[in-house]
């Protein structure tokens, strides 16, 4: 199923809040106790939750981190 036929369904559609990263999150003192808190929700909207993920996941890591795993890439392992 294309992603266009699950958006005109409107099935599997969840609230984003689409600028999900590091710095709009809430860390507590003590985990045990409390929860991590996303707040700053300025760009809220509808759509599929790998969107926030995938937004999370590449501004919450650090430019140096993927150049240096580029570099240790063996592209020949990949090609092999």
């Amino acid at each position: 199923m294309c992603l266009s036929t699950v958006w005109v369904k409107g099935k599997n559609l969840t609230l984003l809040h689409g600028d999900a990263h590091l710095w709009n999150l809430y860390y507590p003192k003590d985990p045990e106790t409390d929860r991590i808190i996303l707040f700053d929700w300025e760009t809220i909207k509808r759509g599929l939750g790998a969107y926030d993920l995938a937004y999370l996941l590449i501004h919450g890591t650090s430019v140096r981190y993927v150049l240096q795993a580029y570099e240790d890439w063996d592209c020949g392992e990949l090609l092999a």
